[in-house]
């Protein structure tokens, strides 16, 4: 079992690393840009589609019965209780504007009831063999729900690698050197820095949007918005900033990063405090201190 989750690790490691690397690459290059879904803000490069086909081909090589749910491609449908939940750029309109804030997200996520209803992987030595903490939930010690247990998001641009596993902790590696991460200690309101992010119908709910950062910056020292949904949580898992909210993200955005936060301590939920889900409309990820502050100003602002 030991070998399996290393090989998840290696495969993930080296996944971000290539991708990363791509990215890096392309970015000294002229950036062709088109759009997805008749939307004039919802851009695509020809980077996010060779990055993702990397990814794919990368993970598919070591692990061929493993389901894929990627921004830039189709859903796989094999029924497999694992699955690769990729975004092989995220901040795509960083990207095509020069700005150098994106990253590189992977998580793997395990069903112990997966849709198709194929049976849990078996035996000793192989790579869909379970990891213990995976084992635990298909036996019911823990709730039979799909779960994150693995995930990564690499920023090429400041090559910070930062990756969780379930129940293991949370760490980044930089310049060859792993160092364990955690979420700040500010503990109010008033002394802490928070991100947000506006999803790809902000001209429509502006006025939604823009309530909730009024509503913050009369309590907070400052609000930043960096444009990488990944990177936004994983700075929240490092402490450099206290809390993170936004509205509408995709599966691929937060999965990795959801982890990550909450390995390193802190805490996620959508905006009336309930359990987070990557499939859901809100995320608000915080370093536990401050989420009640927040979740009572988001109680006084319209949904």
């Amino acid at each position: 079992m030991k070998n399996t989750t290393m090989l998840y690790r290696q495969t993930l490691f080296l996944a971000l690393r290539q991708a990363g690397d791509l990215i890096r690459r392309d970015f000294k290059r002229p950036i062709r840009v088109s759009f997805k879904n008749n939307s004039r803000i919802n851009l695509v490069t020809e980077t996010d589609q060779a990055a993702d086909r990397l990814i794919r081909r990368m993970i598919r090589a070591a692990f061929p019965a493993h389901d894929f749910l990627t921004e830039e491609s189709v859903p796989t449908g094999k029924g497999s209780p694992y699955k690769w939940i990729i975004d092989p750029l995220d901040g795509t309109t960083n990207y095509a504007h020069h700005f150098p804030q994106v990253g590189v997200s992977i998580a793997l996520e395990f069903d112990p009831h997966p849709p198709y209803g194929h049976p849990l992987p078996k035996g000793r030595g192989q790579v869909n063999a379970s990891p213990p903490y995976v084992r635990g939930m298909a036996e019911g010690r823990m709730r039979e729900r799909s779960q994150i247990i693995l995930g990564g998001v690499y920023d090429p641009f400041r090559d910070e690698l930062f990756w969780a596993e379930k129940g293991r902790g949370a760490w980044v590696v930089h310049s060859g050197r792993q160092q364990r991460i955690s979420v700040s200690k500010t503990s109010q309101l008033r002394t802490s820095l928070l991100m947000t992010g506006f999803p790809y119908d902000r001209r429509e709910r502006i006025d939604l949007y823009l309530t909730y950062v009024k509503a913050f910056m009369r309590h907070i020292q400052g609000i930043r918005r960096a444009g990488a949904a990944a990177l936004d949580l994983c700075w929240v898992a490092c402490g450099r900033v206290d809390g993170y909210w936004e509205w509408r993200l995709k599966p691929w955005d937060a999965a990795a990063g959801c982890l990550i936060v909450e390995e390193a301590g802190g805490r996620m939920s959508d905006f009336s405090g309930e359990r987070f889900s990557i499939y859901g409309e809100q995320t608000l990820a915080t370093n536990g201190r401050i989420h009640r502050s927040m979740l009572q100003e988001m109680a006084t602002l319209p949904r």
